[in-house]
């Protein structure tokens, strides 16, 4: 593994030196451990996933279930840590992970990566989460890039994942969902970036259809909203993914 990767997680995270107020210390180190250590027990052989995957999945549970961990995130310019709950926010954590199995396993069928997919996907449960999945899905995802997407074919989990972001930001009967990202000032330094709440809108989709593989079905019935009051739609996506994919490497 990318030792740049593992010690920028590392930060993320920020298991490895002090928890955020409220995270607790034995769940950080467990997650932090498990995202080094967890592509051995999620290699795939002679195409068949072990199932020491999913169940080291679900073992994170022991230390974490009913705890929050830690993690960094930039606002307004700063970062911060944040005590998330492991019980509702853990996606956050599993879209991380999925990113640098993705990016150790680019070009190969690894059935493997079919079940982190699917695990992750199922604790998306936030439009903030959906979004962010998205967005690294288009740009660094293993299933929505070539060869298992393109121009003339959409993998079903590509399209599974985009599906998500619709129903989990749009669900039927309202509302829609909210997401928040650090804005742009057009100035030389991100120090007066502000740290903005959004509502899902038709752009967002939009952008990842902008990104991603063209055989895919972008279907939004999300309203629109006027450029005076969003980003325009590639950079809402763009902003995230130059951030995120920052933290991968």
């Amino acid at each position: 593994m990318n030792m740049l990767r593992v010690s920028v997680f590392l930060a993320l995270l920020a298991g490895a030196s002090a928890a955020a107020t409220g995270a607790d210390s034995t769940c950080d180190t467990t997650l932090t451990l498990f995202y080094v250590s967890g592509g051995t027990a999620c290699t795939a052989s002679s195409g068949v996933c072990p199932s020491t995957c999913l169940a080291a999945l679900e073992a994170l549970d022991t230390d974490c279930a009913g705890k929050k961990y830690t993690l960094k995130e930039t606002q307004n310019g700063k970062d911060v840590e944040l005590a998330l709950d492991w019980n509702t926010d853990k996606a956050r954590y599993l879209i991380l992970f999925q990113t640098s199995v993705n990016l150790g396993n680019s070009g190969s069928d690894d059935a493997c990566n079919e079940v982190i997919h699917d695990y992750q996907l199922k604790h998306i449960n936030d439009c903030k989460e959906a979004r962010d999945n998205a967005a690294i899905d288009v740009f660094r995802g293993y299933y929505c890039k070539s060869p298992q997407s393109d121009a003339n074919t959409c993998h079903v989990n590509c399209q599974e994942m985009i599906d998500k972001l619709e129903s989990v930001c749009n669900p039927a009967g309202g509302p829609l969902g909210k997401y928040y990202q650090e804005e742009d000032q057009d100035t030389a330094t991100t120090a007066d970036d502000v740290f903005t709440e959004f509502t899902y809108n038709s752009e967002v989709m939009g952008a990842v259809n902008t990104l991603g593989p063209k055989a895919c079905s972008y279907k939004s019935t999300a309203p629109s909203v006027s450029s005076a009051n969003s980003f325009g739609s590639l950079s809402v996506v763009a902003s995230l993914l130059a951030a995120m994919v920052l933290a991968m490497f």
